[in-house]
């Protein structure tokens, strides 16, 4: 799971919880999203967080 474009994703995340911009206690919506925004989301931490999209297609990626 840790290519690049994840790999900078989960970084941010990281450094704004740490620099207490964010929490993981936080409520978190994330627009247009899918599996990978799910997967990275529950790594954080993150419990309390809602991924939609759009493209209902996007459920049987999972």
């Amino acid at each position: 799971m840790r290519d690049v474009v994840t790999g900078f994703y989960v970084d941010v995340l990281e450094r704004l919880i740490a620099a207490g911009t964010i929490s993981i206690s936080d409520s978190v919506l994330v627009v247009c999203g899918g599996p990978l925004d799910e997967r990275v989301m529950r790594r954080i931490g993150f419990s309390d967080f809602r991924v939609t999209n759009l493209d209902a297609g996007m459920a049987n990626h999972r």
